[in-house]
């Protein structure tokens, strides 16, 4: 189990990381499996009450209700962020039913109700066989990858340029292209450095953004910049982007490059993994 909501030292991409790596970790080893994405209802006004899922779902392992995940070393998977939970177990008559007991009982202990018609089942490698009786047991419907977790597309490969296109869907309907003309340079420029640039950064932290992701982001804050739209031409462009994004003691305008920002974001899991051992 893993949760960070109001854990010093902890944030949301954690959370997000683990379910991914869970995800992939089950695809590459070949193993059966159902992810159960839950929506509990009120859970974000308490804080104690989600923690007793994880003690349920324990407990069922250690009575044998429920099975383990893979044969090389995956435990039960469970990841909670306020109301989102995510839950890891194997699409078998007695998994499936041990977990629709587990939620009842949590929600009639709680109060908090997990309505599984609007919660979601994802799964992993499995049979044909295996995929009718989940809806059937759990009362959930089946989705595929890739889905949004936590704001951010969750696959069992890497993500696509056309996985993120909301993203950039979400930047260029930020341009406030009338009144963007009426802006100077400066007002301009400061928009993009506080604003469009910042917006990807919560994506950067968790994905491996592709290349073509970052040059459209890098078209976008250019295109605004210069012409106040969503795309500049060259001869548009006072000086070139290079020389934009370097720093202002340099003498330049300091614009972040989004190329370094993003492997800046990526640095910091391996950073995490060599200073913080206690980290999941």
């Amino acid at each position: 189990m893993h949760q960070s909501a109001f854990v010093k030292d902890r944030s949301i991409h954690d959370n997000f990381m683990l379910v991914q790596s869970m995800a992939r970790r089950l695809h590459a080893l070949r193993e059966a499996a159902v992810m159960l994405k839950l929506d509990i209802s009120k859970a974000f006004n308490s804080v104690r009450w989600p923690f007793m899922v994880e003690k349920l779902f324990q407990l069922a392992v250690d009575k044998a209700l429920l099975s383990p995940l893979a044969s090389r070393g995956l435990a039960q998977g469970i990841s909670m962020f306020s109301d989102g939970v995510m839950i890891f177990l194997r699409p078998e008559l007695v998994d499936l039913q041990a977990c629709v007991a587990i939620l009842q009982l949590f929600g009639e202990a709680s109060g908090l109700r997990v309505n599984l018609a609007k919660c979601a089942a994802l799964p992993i490698r499995c049979t044909t066989r295996q995929m009718e009786q989940v809806p059937q047991i759990l009362g959930c419907p089946i989705q595929s990858f890739p889905c949004k977790y936590l704001g951010l597309p969750l696959t069992i490969r890497k993500q696509t340029a056309a996985q993120l296109s909301g993203l950039m869907d979400q930047l260029a309907s930020l341009l406030p292209s009338w009144k963007g003309a009426n802006m100077p340079k400066s007002g301009r420029m400061l928009l993009v450095k506080s604003v469009l640039c910042v917006l990807p950064i919560h994506a950067m932290m968790a994905l491996d953004t592709p290349h073509k992701t970052i040059t459209t982001m890098i078209k976008i804050c250019r295109g605004f910049l210069w012409s106040v739209t969503t795309q500049a031409n060259g001869g548009q462009c006072a000086v070139g982007w290079d020389e934009v994004c370097t720093p202002r003691w340099a003498g330049c305008l300091g614009i972040p490059d989004l190329k370094w920002l993003n492997t800046a974001m990526q640095a910091r899991w391996p950073w995490l993994k060599k200073t913080d051992p206690a980290r999941p």
